[in-house]
């Protein structure tokens, strides 16, 4: 009875590693060799995927640095790369914008010491899908995707679970 009272335990805290959420602040000791315990790398050293293109600096980083100028968007009022040409950019940046203000008033953001998520539903229903779109806009410019609708382009983005093979092939 002790064991599987345990076991239950056990599979409630990986359900929680699962579906949780971490953000490490200070990745300078987790990646310290010296002060964490990651992965040894062995072998040869290759470049990190997507770190380097045949055009310049890879997706790796250009990725999160545009989802990046969206949040930066809403308290300085620009981004890196000029989008005020683009009505539905700036429109996404502002709705943007709009969310985080509401998520913050309701508590569901903290500004201080950093903007930090309180309330994961809120950012599912309201910034997640608005996240989407940005980064669609950002694909997009820089390479059309042909063959699927953007219905289906956003919904991937989210990771919607719903979204089959089948659904693409349409």
């Amino acid at each position: 009875a002790e064991l599987k009272s345990q076991a239950s335990l056990c599979t409630k805290v990986l359900s929680v590693f699962r579906q949780g959420v971490l953000v490490v602040d200070e990745v300078d000791l987790v990646m310290h060799p010296l002060k964490s315990e990651l992965h040894w790398p062995v072998g040869r050293k290759l470049p990190l995927d997507f770190t380097q293109s045949r055009s310049g600096p890879g997706l790796r980083w250009r990725i999160p640095n545009h989802l990046l100028d969206a949040i930066f968007y809403a308290s300085q009022g620009r981004t890196l790369e000029d989008w005020r040409s683009s009505a539905t950019a700036m429109g996404v940046l502002e709705s943007i914008k709009g969310v985080l203000e509401s998520g913050l008033a309701s508590h569901h953001l903290q500004r201080v010491p950093h903007l930090v998520l309180l309330n994961h539903p809120f950012y599912t229903a309201k910034l997640q899908p608005l996240l989407a779109q940005w980064m669609l806009i950002w694909l997009q410019y820089k390479q059309p995707i042909r063959g699927l609708s953007e219905a289906h382009l956003l919904a991937y983005l989210q990771g919607d679970p719903r979204l089959s093979d089948a659904d693409i092939a349409a």
